[in-house]
């Protein structure tokens, strides 16, 4: 597989973990983007907490508009560490698209 894609960013729990495999190399998701041709890989090594990473991706993806992937992930980790982050970001589009934030979703039948 041939991946034309620049970056794959994968926002979830534990994403970037990895098994070792019999040929000394580590298996796992990343490693197969790496592999398909993807030159950069953003994943997460520990449970992530839904709402700061909806406003860290939020603001990397603003980022990348006028930085490099690389300065554009640092100024959102920095904007979420000192909290200049968008606070009204979960009330508008919700956590994971599920619904806005303090409302309980009706059950779909």
């Amino acid at each position: 597989m041939n991946l034309k894609a620049s970056l794959v960013v994968l926002s979830a729990c534990e994403t970037g973990l990895a098994k070792p495999s019999s040929a000394d190399e580590l298996v796992g998701l990343t490693g197969a983007f790496i592999y398909a041709g993807t030159p950069s890989v953003v994943a997460s090594l520990w449970n992530v907490e839904d709402s700061s990473t909806a406003q860290l991706m939020a603001s990397f993806y603003k980022n990348l508009k006028t930085m490099t992937k690389v300065d554009a992930l640092r100024q959102a980790q920095l904007n979420l560490i000192r909290g200049n982050v968008n606070s009204d970001l979960l009330a508008r589009r919700g956590i994971g698209g599920i619904g806005k934030l303090g409302e309980t979703p009706s059950a779909s039948l």
